[in-house]
């Protein structure tokens, strides 16, 4: 899969990110979960955290570890690759950095990045937070992206805990 990131990895956190969908409802039909959903992740669980956060108003609050609303990961130690037409459909429909439309509703947003991680680059994040920064002017504290100096693509018990004090915050 890495060695043609688009053509494989779209497609996965795009389907996740519809399959995430259909888990809430079921959660909701048989748990008695929501009104309002908390997401979360490491990794590409935090990407996909980001990308229903756009996509289903449900999500208040999400919080990623070591991810990236920017499915292009510029700057990876990955071969990007090139997607098929199948893999470009999801990139086109639920790339959170492209679609930034999609976070007015203003969703808890934390990123917790490793500085040094060159396999998701915490650049995404921080694009993402700027492009976003007028969107959630009068609320700030709504996005917030947190950089760990000397960490590479690791979760520490210190991200960790930002996290979840973020989900219990909001």
């Amino acid at each position: 899969m890495f060695g043609n990131f688009r053509r494989y990895m779209w497609p996965i956190f795009g389907q996740t990110a519809l399959d995430a969908l259909r888990v809430i409802d079921w959660a909701m039909a048989n748990l008695a979960v929501g009104p309002e959903v908390y997401a979360g992740g490491i990794s590409m669980g935090g990407d996909i955290a980001v990308a229903i956060a756009g996509l289903d108003p449900r999500i208040v609050c999400a919080a990623a570890i070591n991810s990236t609303p920017d499915w292009l990961r510029a700057g990876t130690e990955m071969a990007p690759g090139e997607p098929d037409a199948y893999a470009q459909f999801f990139y086109d429909g639920f790339n959170p950095l492209t679609h930034l439309e999609a976070y007015r509703r203003l969703p808890a947003i934390s990123f917790e990045c490793g500085a040094e991680d060159r396999h998701v680059p915490p650049e995404g994040a921080l694009r993402f937070q700027e492009g976003l920064r007028e969107t959630y002017s009068e609320t700030p504290d709504r996005l917030r992206v947190t950089l760990h100096p000397g960490v590479k693509h690791a979760s520490t018990e210190l991200m960790w805990i930002h996290s979840l004090e973020w989900l219990a915050s909001h």
